[in-house]
């Protein structure tokens, strides 16, 4: 079956940066949370269940000593020491075996060290506290560092992860996730990859690739494509999530928020298109809602 994102993982230099950003965007940004094994982030969750989490470096000194073992951070470090320090670096996908997943990806050869479950405290933005459980499967291919994929599954009690999970009041009007936009030198060679993490073929369209999920799109393109797309500079690493489209309950209201507090967009094929700067992480895209 074709999978679902559960989210996007956006490593940043600065949570006080990206908070910073994020807000200034028009999104509502929950607190800091830490990770048992080095790391911490702060997220922004939206209406249709999926969030973006920023992704910072906590504890050097924990990551040192877990990373020989731990899938995630091994996957942060690979992809800040081929990418750089902020970027789109792996999509999360939500899952309800992660036995399975693992077994899958294995057969697949993109297996290896790949699982990963531990416990945290989630503080809501009112004050109160939930303890999340989450467990997983990571779907990796050594020969692009610079972009994983990890299945989700919350082990929390259903009415927990919705407590957790539950939306901000965002002043932009973005209210879901639309497409997460891959580049690639290749787009062909590195298909496959995706196809296994996904669990789905992708189709051919101008310039890449592309798959409807069950909750967004997942887009391969060439570099020619996504400039032509977005007028902007190419990330980096040969393969990279360069870019992520939001999808907005009302554009006037998008546009508004985004003049009042200054951010510099361009409007390109009906869509808003914001530059990356210092904390954003990604090339962000925001359109209009269907029947809008």
């Amino acid at each position: 079956m074709i999978r679902a994102i559960d989210h996007l993982v956006l490593p940043v230099a600065s949570l006080s940066a990206a908070r910073t950003r994020y807000e200034a965007l028009g999104f509502a940004v929950n607190p800091i949370g830490v990770h048992p094994f080095g790391t911490a982030n702060c997220c922004v969750f939206l209406a249709d269940g999926t969030y973006v989490e920023l992704l910072a470096i906590h504890d050097p000194a924990r990551i040192a000593e877990v990373i020989s073992v731990n899938a995630f951070v091994a996957m942060d470090r690979r992809f800040r020491q081929s990418a750089g320090p902020e970027g789109l670096s792996a999509v999360a996908l939500q899952s309800h075996d992660p036995d399975a997943d693992e077994l899958a990806f294995a057969a697949a050869g993109r297996g290896g060290q790949n699982r990963l479950a531990f416990t945290r405290k989630a503080i809501h933005p009112d004050g109160t506290e939930d303890i999340l459980s989450v467990d997983g499967a990571f779907c990796i291919d050594p020969g692009v560092p610079s972009l994983g994929f990890f299945t989700c599954h919350w082990r929390s009690a259903p009415e927990v992860v919705a407590r957790i999970k539950k939306p901000g009041a965002h002043r932009n009007a973005v209210a879901a996730l639309g497409t997460v936009w891959i580049v690639a030198d290749e787009p062909r060679a590195v298909k496959p990859y995706l196809e296994v993490a996904l669990s789905g073929r992708l189709d051919e369209v101008p310039g890449g690739f592309r798959l409807r999920l069950q909750n967004a799109d997942i887009a391969l393109i060439d570099g020619d494509e996504f400039r032509a797309m977005t007028e902007s500079v190419l990330p980096f690493a040969p393969v990279a999530g360069a870019a992520v489209t939001f999808v907005s309950s009302d554009m006037a209201i998008t546009r508004q928020c985004l003049e009042q507090a200054g951010i510099d967009y361009h409007t390109r094929q009906g869509r808003l298109i914001i530059a990356p700067v210092p904390g954003q992480a990604t090339t962000i895209l925001i359109e209009e809602q269907q029947g809008h």
